[in-house]
């Protein structure tokens, strides 16, 4: 199913009950904490990042605890995690953070974007990507928005971004070369993350990801 609608407006009743318990999780709890101090190290208090694939919230919250005087843009293509996004930042009453629902890419357009139905009947939010898809594998999809960071940072007059993190199932490469001009304007701290096989799905490599970061002065830690 490929729709311009959002998709909770057609769940079962088992995913309906999961999105409750999405939500819940999204303003209640605080994941990541361990990366709260290194964060901080990168993040000043007035400072500004990208959340590319912003998901339920979870590192948002915690970008905006840092930069209280900052701002974060909170950056999630999919209906289904923007509306536990939206929904949790209000909860926490967050006010440095802005939604919003839209996809980045090399080029701008539109994409499908596809998020696997696991065997009970729910949703696999967190493993929504773009590119193709698994085989043997059930998907929801919905066509989403897609423009470049550069191009984004132009349209909201962004003249300064410290952070740019991005957790986008195989989709960073992509995403990085609509970036050029940002990185090497703006010079951020990057953080990925970056698996072969999901890079693999979106026709892009790993070492391709690494060099064109090379290539423009960046160097940094590579985890297993």
């Amino acid at each position: 199913m490929t729709s311009r609608a959002t998709i909770h407006e057609s769940m079962s009743l088992r995913a309906r009950c999961t999105f409750v318990a999405h939500l819940f999780k999204a303003c209640c709890k605080q994941h990541h904490k361990s990366l709260r101090d290194d964060f901080a190290l990168i993040l000043p208090p007035d400072g500004v990042a990208l959340d590319i694939g912003a998901h339920a919230g979870q590192y948002s919250k915690l970008m905006a605890g840092i930069a209280r005087q900052g701002h974060i843009w909170s950056i999630e293509p999919s209906s289904y995690a923007f509306a536990i996004l939206r929904r949790a930042l209000a909860f926490n009453r967050i006010r440095n953070v802005t939604p919003i629902r839209l996809g980045f890419g090399r080029r701008p357009g539109e994409a499908v974007l596809k998020m696997p139905v696991k065997p009970s009947g729910s949703l696999g939010f967190g493993l929504s990507h773009l590119g193709e898809a698994t085989r043997n594998r059930r998907y929801v999809e919905e066509t989403v928005p897609v423009t470049t960071v550069d191009r984004f940072v132009a349209d909201h007059h962004i003249d300064r971004i410290d952070l740019i993190k991005a957790d986008i199932e195989g989709w960073e490469l992509q995403v990085l070369q609509g970036a050029l001009e940002t990185i090497e304007r703006r010079r951020p701290v990057i953080f990925l993350e970056l698996i072969e096989a999901f890079l693999t799905r979106a026709g892009d490599r790993l070492s391709d990801t690494w060099q064109l970061l090379a290539d423009r002065g960046y160097a940094g830690d590579q985890f297993s």
